[in-house]
């Protein structure tokens, strides 16, 4: 055979094969983006499926809780469950006012803000500023597991410890952690006062105008903290369904 005719047919030969091949990756590369989309149809009404029983379980929720609510409050009214004091469903004569529930669920929830904001703050400006990297390396971790202990398990901690406790000496213990957390601020707040006073209304008033004004906003201080004591004192935490019956 002609060396050229051979050199043709061999280029020929070639060029049929890479035709054959790149015929049957484009077939390949169709059945995988058919493949692809497929399964994408698929993922795709999986999680719709999920989703739909997410919002029908909802549905369900408030539909339960509507069909049993509606005929309560057609005989109870909506006055009295939210303006009664008064909650004790189990009695002979049942009553059901939740403004107590709503009154001590708020006092609890300032309560916790009260100790729970400055500690929070002084322990992440301790870690960052404060301690060094090798106690910062050491603490984090303890922190992060207190952080993944559900707080229903703080709760009935709280619940077995503090709970008998407050219902001894209720009283007693809510004027001091009031007294301990509002002294330091109640301080600090008097003497930034008093110097923003004494640089506006006194610029050339002497130590005896920041002492007078020192006396009489801890004067007022200390009248807010008795207030804050006296309705502590106006409070009565007893045990049995109505745990907190606050006087108001």
């Amino acid at each position: 055979m002609n060396p050229i005719r051979r050199i043709m047919a061999e280029s020929e030969d070639r060029r049929r094969i890479e035709k054959d091949s790149s015929a049957n990756q484009l077939l390949l590369s169709r059945r995988a983006r058919r493949l692809h989309r497929a399964g994408a149809l698929l993922g795709q009404v999986f999680l719709t499926g999920i989703t739909s029983l997410s919002i029908i379980a909802v549905f369900f929720i408030f539909y339960f809780i509507a069909k049993d609510a509606i005929p309560f409050f057609s005989q109870q009214g909506f006055r009295e469950f939210f303006t009664s004091t008064r909650w004790y469903p189990s009695a002979s004569q049942p009553e059901f006012g939740v403004l107590a529930i709503f009154v001590g669920s708020g006092l609890v929830t300032l309560g916790a803000v009260l100790v729970s904001v400055p500690l929070g703050i002084s322990a992440a400006v301790c870690l960052s500023d404060v301690l060094s990297f090798r106690v910062r390396q050491l603490i984090k971790p303890v922190i992060e597991v207190l952080a993944a202990i559900p707080s229903v398990a703080y709760g009935f901690f709280a619940l077995v410890v503090f709970a008998p406790t407050l219902q001894n000496n209720g009283n007693l213990l809510l004027s001091f952690a009031a007294w301990m957390i509002l002294t330091p601020v109640l301080l600090i707040v008097t003497v930034i006062l008093a110097d923003l006073l004494k640089d506006r209304f006194f610029e050339h008033g002497g130590i005896a105008v920041k002492v007078f004004l020192l006396l009489l906003l801890g004067a007022g201080s200390a009248a807010f903290m008795l207030s804050v004591q006296r309705f502590i004192g106006g409070l009565s935490i007893d045990s049995g369904t109505n745990a907190l019956n606050v006087s108001i």
